[in-house]
């Protein structure tokens, strides 16, 4: 059975989950809030000026010694590595929580984490679909670098033409691949198994209003970047939680600034969840339908 979209049911499937369990919501949304505003506060305060500098270097850096870039992007990277790592394990525990509300309708009480089945699963279903991306963009590197040597035989005119179509070629693959997989942790997580094979077969059916949904739920997530510069540019700190005179600012004046961040975006994020969870619904109930003779 081919599988239904529709866009409008797709887009307020967040609010249909917190119309349903209110309570269940919310205790995600404050917990959410709370780990994501004290690891940004505490991010800061242990290397904010650190990492200030090694962006500066890294967006100046010294042409006439590129090595010094490179070290700085490898002290970065070393720097911000633990903090990297803390947010990915803690990701992956909120949104597996995220995922059982919105797929299941699981409530899970003042403490909705745990580490288990589910959590395997959507790491698990992540890492493919990443390898499954940079696989896709890495073959049309290739193609675009074969059709930009043939074209480059016409001259400037074929140069032009193929970086155009590079350009083109490549944006496009990216929209259809990040559409494809977007519905693959939710159906993974329902399933309690990898379900990238049967995520791909139903987007197939449904890919033009999918892709729609998720165009204005971007939208709203660039407006809650939008409102964030705002948010960001009433501070009396820049992004790296350092004051005029050069300081680092304290947890009282950082924490409020990232509990509002956090709290602003639990709207475009909750709207983005939930296309991808209604489409792996959508996707999950045309298989269970019997099939029609």
């Amino acid at each position: 059975m081919k599988p239904t979209f529709d866009v409008g049911k797709a887009l307020t499937f967040g609010l249909d989950v917190f119309t349903a369990r209110p309570m269940a919501f919310v205790t995600l949304a404050v917990w959410t809030v709370l780990y994501g505003a004290v690891l940004g506060v505490i991010q800061l305060q242990a290397i904010g000026p650190e990492l200030a500098t090694l962006s500066e270097l890294n967006m100046s850096p010294d042409p006439s010694d590129p090595s010094a870039a490179l070290a700085a992007m490898g002290e970065y990277f070393w720097l911000a590595l633990p903090f990297f790592a803390v947010a990915t394990v803690l990701g992956i525990i909120a949104e597996a929580a995220w995922l059982r509300l919105f797929m299941r309708g699981q409530d899970g009480g003042i403490f909705p984490f745990r580490l288990g089945r589910d959590e395997i699963i959507y790491t698990i279903s992540s890492l493919l679909v990443g390898l499954a991306l940079l696989a896709g963009l890495m073959l049309t590197f290739v193609a675009m670098i074969v059709i930009s040597l043939v074209l480059a035989a016409l001259g400037p005119v074929g140069i032009a033409i193929g970086s155009a179509l590079g350009f083109i070629v490549l944006t496009g693959v990216m929209i259809a691949g990040l559409t494809l997989v977007t519905p693959v942790m939710a159906l993974s997580l329902l399933r309690g198994r990898i379900a990238i094979i049967e995520t791909f077969s139903g987007v197939r059916k449904m890919f033009w209003p999918l892709l729609g949904s998720l165009i204005v739920a971007v939208v709203g997530y660039m407006l809650f970047y939008a409102l964030l510069t705002g948010v960001l540019g009433a501070m009396p700190f820049d992004q790296y939680g350092i004051l005029p005179d050069g300081e680092v600012a304290r947890w009282a004046t950082l924490f409020p600034y990232f509990v509002v961040v956090q709290a602003i975006g639990i709207v475009p994020v909750a709207l983005l969840r939930g296309v991808a969870c209604y489409a792996a619904l959508q996707i999950d109930e045309a298989a269970a339908a019997p099939k029609t003779p």
